[in-house]
């Protein structure tokens, strides 16, 4: 068998011919049938994506740009990570000069002209949740199987303190561990962790300086409405913590800058 081939595949009842050592059910690419990336290809997925910009005011000063898509990860993750990524919905690179006495003269062209605000805007629904065990129940040589599902997972979304609490995301009683040599009947991706928000924006000061010569000060501003989003919550069904969200992403982050350009 080929070092490459070695990505293990459970067929119930199918007896591996190259690795006949093998458990009844754990085939490999180098058996007739399995393809070689451990599974079949899927024309299935429809991916289509969307951008835009827009000009506001025609002069290249401000410009509006977004986009949406729905992609899915490669094979190597999928096969893997078992991962699925969609691309959110997101504004991004807004550009805006402020028409602040763009003619002036002497000091107050100084102080008035020049101003710039940069933003980024991102929203996305959450990311799924990869809900796995640690044990390999179904033999197919990985330590990584996906619980039977024996009750009804969902429940209202937990409010912020009760996140911080302890509260699960989803109720961890309705999963349990699959028989041995079994595959759990709960599907991948089928949990959605937190949504995302965020909005990033930068101030900015251009000083025209003899010749080419310039000087730019810049207030950047990260997570600027101080969003609370938290990661996704712990998917290994052998944790002591599964279920339970422990930790956020940054909050606001403030920062101070300054550019010399010749």
């Amino acid at each position: 068998m080929h070092p490459l081939d070695s990505i293990a595949v459970w067929v119930p009842g199918q007896q591996s011919t190259c690795v006949p050592q093998a458990p009844t059910g754990v085939v490999f690419p180098c058996d007739e049938g399995v393809p070689r990336a451990g599974f079949r290809d899927d024309t299935n997925n429809f991916a289509p994506r969307l951008g835009f910009a827009y000009d506001l005011t025609r002069d290249g000063r401000t410009v509006v740009r977004g986009g949406y898509g729905l992609t899915y990860a490669f094979a190597i993750f999928n096969t893997l990570q078992e991962g699925q990524v969609g691309i959110p919905f997101a504004i991004r690179d807004v550009l805006v000069d402020l028409p602040f006495s763009k003619d002036s003269q002497g000091l107050a062209g100084v102080l008035l002209a020049g101003w710039q605000v940069n933003g980024i805007a991102t929203f996305y629904s959450g990311l799924p949740v990869d809900v796995i065990g640690a044990r390999d129940d179904n033999l197919d040589g990985r330590a990584a199987d996906r619980p039977d599902l024996v009750g009804e997972w969902q429940t209202s979304r937990p409010s912020d303190d009760d996140i911080v609490a302890g509260a699960t995301w989803f109720d961890t009683a309705a999963f349990a561990p699959p028989g041995v040599g079994q595959i759990g009947t709960f599907g991948r991706n089928v949990i959605s962790g937190p949504d995302y928000k965020n909005v990033d924006l930068t101030l900015s000061k251009r000083f025209r300086l003899k010749g080419s010569h310039e000087l730019q000060l810049r207030l950047e501003a990260y997570n600027v409405f101080n969003f609370t989003n938290f990661i996704n919550p712990i998917g290994n069904t052998t944790s002591k913590d599964f279920g339970e969200i422990t930790g956020v992403v940054a909050p606001r982050i403030l920062q101070l800058g300054a550019r010399y350009s010749f």
